[in-house]
């Protein structure tokens, strides 16, 4: 109902995506997807939602054509390179990954630095991907996933001074009010007594 007052609602078009998708009416999920996508075009979340929906159609060996189209008819938008890297991790090519998004001068979503990051670990190269992922935490200090894989990474290479340093660093951001506190989400309802 909401998209025949307001075809452009996003929240409404990405319902439609994904509740198409989940009862595999996948032509009609990815209308609603095309839609979205054309008014969220640097949305990562969105472009991998619309992958794993190709990905459900059998559709997996077209996703590489389909994501350099992306980024070609959108050249300043970092979703459609770090949906590809992704897919290129996917496939066992770290250094596909790589060379494609060190072309990103200066990413402006936490994509690049996740899949850049991840690329350098499945190719056991820690030090480069313990720089991406701090790299990730200055520029988005909010985004707890970057912090979460600083801390794995020093974990990994057995750095646990590194990442009980990191954790300290983090968590005095997160006390500072720097990095918000998720909300409790499941709240149970008060009783009325306080």
């Amino acid at each position: 109902q909401v998209l025949k007052y307001d075809p452009e609602n996003t929240a409404a078009l990405r319902y439609m995506m994904i509740g198409n998708a989940r009862q595999d009416k996948f032509k009609e999920a990815m209308e609603y997807a095309e839609r979205l996508l054309a008014l969220t075009p640097n949305d990562l979340q969105n472009l991998v939602d619309v992958v794993n929906i190709k990905i459900g159609q059998g559709q997996e060996s077209e996703l590489e054509e389909y994501l350099t189209k992306r980024i070609k008819a959108y050249p300043d938008a970092t979703a459609p390179v770090s949906a590809l890297a992704f897919i290129y991790l996917r496939a066992d090519k770290p250094d596909k990954a790589i060379s494609l998004m060190k072309k990103v001068e200066d990413p402006q979503n936490f994509g690049i630095y996740q899949a850049l990051g991840d690329a350098y670990v499945e190719k056991g190269d820690f030090g480069q991907a313990i720089e991406t992922y701090k790299d990730w935490t200055d520029k988005f200090p909010t985004d707890r996933r970057g912090w979460y894989r600083l801390i794995s990474t020093y974990q990994f290479m057995n750095n646990f001074d590194g990442a009980m340093e990191t954790t300290q660093q983090a968590a005095t951001g997160f006390r500072a009010g720097r990095c918000p506190r998720p909300k409790n989400r499941f709240r149970l309802p008060s009783n009325g007594s306080g």
